[in-house]
């Protein structure tokens, strides 16, 4: 689900994105899965933002779970926010972007997620 500076942009508050933030379903085998597409599409892995094992009890208590960068862009997932996936995803907007159906965290979540960061 499409988060941050980048949603509220899409939601008609003009902020200038630094990064791409996404926050992704940490049950299951979703976080192996989105890692293995991210690394399919080129995308290198850097530090993490906060420290995090792979292993599902440590990943869930992480605000973030990796940062990628491509071409000088910052990819931040993010897998622990002020707002349950579950939640935000079930009130998420789907929008096209052109050939693409994207979930965009609704703007309630949106600005509880934006008053827990420093960005």
């Amino acid at each position: 689900m499409l988060t941050g500076n980048m949603a509220l942009t899409l939601h008609g508050i003009t902020r200038i994105p630094a990064d791409l933030d996404l926050l992704v379903d940490p049950e299951g085998d979703n976080i192996p899965r989105f890692l293995e597409i991210l690394g399919s599409e080129g995308v290198n892995q850097e530090e993490a933002a906060v420290p995090a094992q792979h292993k599902d009890r440590e990943i869930c208590t992480s605000r973030y779970l990796r940062t990628w960068e491509k071409s000088g862009q910052q990819i931040r997932v993010h897998i622990k926010t002020p707002v349950p996936f579950g939640e935000a995803f079930e009130r998420s907007i789907i929008i096209p972007l052109g050939s693409l159906a994207v979930d965009l965290m609704c703007l309630e979540d949106l600005i509880l997620f934006k008053s827990g960061t420093d960005d």
